[in-house]
């Protein structure tokens, strides 16, 4: 049976089972995860990782082939035992860049990063109802 490569529509969904207080979603995810084409989806689990509120090492311990890779090709650093979060934005982009990510998974990334930096406006007082914050990828960043 072939592995499944990870895709934005595939992201979103681990994305909700991973933020779901129901033990079940998060250990069926996690497994889809460690059984998925890693080496093909790195970039699409990249983007999970980050916008994940899950510890590192809950990501170690529950999807130890995912976070060797992630380590191996030097997307993370080692994840020690007092490791806690996960690369900043600008990390994340880069690295997404450098690896030359698909344009749809770039697009979400912007899209998570967007929803991320409203949720921080609003969380300062900014009237997050009356503006709307865009991104779009420009044509050489591809």
């Amino acid at each position: 049976m072939a592995k499944i490569i990870m895709g934005v529509e595939e992201i979103l969904n681990l994305k909700l089972m991973l933020n779901s207080s129901d033990d079940d979603n998060k250990n069926i995810a996690f497994m889809a995860i460690e059984n998925s084409d890693i080496k093909n989806s790195v970039n699409a689990l990249f983007i999970l990782y980050k916008f994940v509120p899950v510890s590192a090492k809950e990501w170690k311990t529950n999807c130890p082939k995912m976070i060797s890779h992630l380590e191996t090709i030097k997307f993370l650093e080692p994840l020690g035992a007092n490791s806690s979060s996960a690369p900043s934005m600008p990390v994340v982009f880069h690295k997404l860049l450098q690896n030359k990510a698909k344009k749809e998974v770039m697009l979400l990334f912007l899209d998570l990063h967007n929803k991320h930096l409203m949720d921080v406006m609003k969380s300062w007082g900014y009237p997050t109802d009356k503006f709307e914050l865009s991104m779009k990828l420009n044509d050489d960043a591809e």
